[in-house]
């Protein structure tokens, strides 16, 4: 079990017949030495590939990462696959076609750190002075 508590609420709002959802993080994401330390995978990496997984209301993404810089639990030119959904309002996650910072553990959601490179570019510095 995580030591940080990665909870993602959902809240649905009626209006006019139309269901609204609300993606809620609560907690913090915690220092990068406890991000490090709580995830099992943490890496820089290019995506490769993307696609949809399942079906219906179950169907989640798959995202393929070509590992650029490793942090933890990866090997540099390993190709990570992370499952995620990408409904935003239900705390999904999309990845652009760039190179992202990425915290997982298989999955990943809104409430996981990391982002595009040129968004977290202090994070990853700060990362690599842990692991140096």
């Amino acid at each position: 079990m995580k030591s940080v508590l990665r909870v993602a609420l959902s809240f649905s709002f009626l209006y006019s017949g139309v269901s609204y959802a609300v993606c809620s993080c609560p907690g913090g994401t915690g220092s990068p030495e406890d991000r490090l330390e709580t995830y099992d995978k943490v890496f820089v990496g290019a995506k490769t590939k993307g696609r949809p997984w399942g079906c219906g209301s179950e169907r989640s993404h798959t995202t393929v990462f070509l590992v650029t810089e490793v942090f933890k639990g990866v090997e540099l030119g390993e190709e990570v696959t992370v499952l995620h959904d990408t409904n935003t309002d239900e705390c999904g996650r999309r990845y652009a076609n760039t190179e992202h910072l990425v915290y997982t553990d298989g999955e990943t959601t809104l409430c996981d750190p990391g982002g595009a490179v040129f968004e977290s570019e202090a994070e990853i510095e700060d990362l690599r002075d842990l692991v140096d």
